[in-house]
Parts: C-alpha cells; sequence; structure tokens
C-alpha cells in the first residue's frame, strides 16, 4: 500500500489507499488530479489532444485572439433565462496539430454592457435567448469598444 501522504506533493496524480472512502476506490487505483495534470501538461515538451476542449478566458481581449485563430469561427450570444446575464461562446471544429476536435471558447462572466451592445449593433436580447453572429461580428465590436489589450 502507497502512503498517498507521503508522495502526493510528487505524484501529479491523487494516490489512493486500499479502501478510502473519499472517492469510493477501494482498490488502490488512483484519478485524475486536476492540478497535478495542469502541470504535467505544461511540462510536456508537445501536446495532442484528440478530442473536443472548452476553453475559458477573462478578458473580451482574448475572445478575438481565438476568432482570428480558429478557421471559420461559429459565434453564439445568449442570455440566460433566470438572471438575464450575457454570454458568448465560439465554437470550430479544429482539424490540426495540437488540438482535433471541437474547440469552445466562452467568456467567464456577464459580458460588459459596451461590448455587447456593440456585439449586437445596439439591440439587445431578451431573458433566454440566443443569436449566432460571426468571427467578424466579434471583431467590429472590439475595434468599436477599444477594448485594451492586455498584452
Amino acid at each position: 500500500m502507497i502512503d498517498s501522504g507521503r508522495y502526493d506533493a510528487l505524484d501529479p496524480w491523487l494516490t489512493i489507499r486500499a479502501g478510502d472512502t473519499r472517492t469510493g476506490h477501494t482498490d488502490g487505483s488512483r484519478e485524475p488530479d486536476g492540478e497535478g495534470m495542469l502541470s504535467l501538461l505544461q511540462l510536456s515538451p508537445a501536446l495532442e489532444i484528440d478530442g473536443d476542449v472548452t476553453v475559458t478566458v477573462e478578458e473580451v481581449c482574448d475572445l478575438g485572439r481565438w476568432v482570428a485563430l480558429l478557421p471559420e469561427p461559429r459565434v453564439l450570444a445568449w442570455r440566460d433565462s433566470d438572471l438575464g446575464d450575457r454570454h458568448l461562446h465560439i465554437t470550430s471544429r479544429h482539424e490540426s496539430s495540437p488540438v482535433w476536435g471541437v474547440v469552445t471558447v466562452r467568456w467567464r462572466t456577464s459580458i460588459r454592457h459596451s461590448f455587447w451592445s456593440a456585439l449586437l449593433r445596439g439591440e439587445d436580447l431578451a431573458c433566454g435567448t440566443e443569436r449566432e453572429l460571426t468571427g467578424p461580428d466579434v471583431m467590429t465590436a472590439l475595434r468599436r469598444t477599444r477594448i485594451p489589450d492586455r498584452s
């Protein structure tokens, strides 16, 4: 039996003791630790992802970077039906290294009103509704609102 308390700092996978009731594993198996996995991915000399990926961004300017990078991005603006928060998702099928699958980029919180207004050309969406937009719509809205680039 491995003493998980001693090796957790060195082992990027959460080591489970036989009979551990925290996870229900009783066979000494392991399950991925997200933080450890992120550390390993950053250390890897190359990364290939065969499957779908979702990226969360915190800066509006990063939406523009993704729109410029992804082939034929589909943009969906939508409002939450309960709180009315404004959201934006960008998706694209990516079929070359390093990602082989669908990439989804989502904004972390409700979109600020100035960018939303520029994105929808002064209109708004009713709560619980959505609208498909284009990559050029996002780029135009970024230019109109003069969102500062954080780089």
